[in-house]
């Protein structure tokens, strides 16, 4: 999975303002890891349960001969994909609910009820983007609901197979599983 907005936090103690601990882990770390801002927070702030709002991409490159360029960042689809179809299946996702149907086997959560304020498809030429927002995601979710969307887009399963999944709670009833290489990180938002 990829990240243009992962936020982490640590404590450290370093004889470095901000800017200078930003340079330095930018020198630091591997070339495909890049902080892009840095900032001190209060000792009490947690970057995974003070997030409010996570917001991840999948990307699908629709070029039918493939394109090397973007095979490491979005899944290839190379037979027609009926993009209404999907839609039809996106808008019955946003809303407050169990999301057991679309978790991975392993996810060791307490609460599997989340509210998924955002599900949309924009299509620029032959690129097109699923974005999912929500309060937060279960283990596999997002890669659940877009395999799940592309069997609806096949015309594998009808729209209303989504319906079927959240009313069943039932894993089985899903898509399977989109490959990693398409989902990106791109925001986490905080109050304040």
């Amino acid at each position: 999975v990829h990240a243009r907005g992962q936020v982490a936090d640590a404590r450290v103690s370093v004889a470095l303002d901000d800017d200078g601990l930003l340079q330095a882990l930018s020198r630091l770390l591997p070339p495909d890891i890049r902080p892009r801002a840095l900032e001190t927070v209060p000792e009490r702030f947690h970057a995974r349960h003070d997030a409010r709002v996570k917001t991840y991409t999948y990307t699908l490159a629709l070029d039918p001969l493939g394109d090397p360029f973007r095979a490491r960042y979005a899944l290839e689809i190379r037979r027609r994909l009926d993009l209404d179809a999907v839609r039809r299946g996106l808008a019955r996702l946003p809303g407050r609910r169990d999301w057991s149907g679309f978790a991975g086997s392993a996810t060791p959560v307490r609460d599997p009820v989340r509210d998924l304020r955002e599900a949309v498809l924009e299509v620029d030429g032959d690129r097109a983007t699923l974005r999912f927002s929500a309060d937060g995601f279960l283990n596999h979710m997002v890669r659940n609901l877009v395999g799940t969307l592309l069997a609806i887009g096949r015309g594998r399963f009808a729209p209303e197979r989504i319906d079927d999944v959240l009313e069943r709670r039932d894993r089985a009833l899903a898509g399977p599983t989109a490959p990693a290489r398409g989902l990106c990180l791109e925001r986490v938002t905080y109050d304040g």
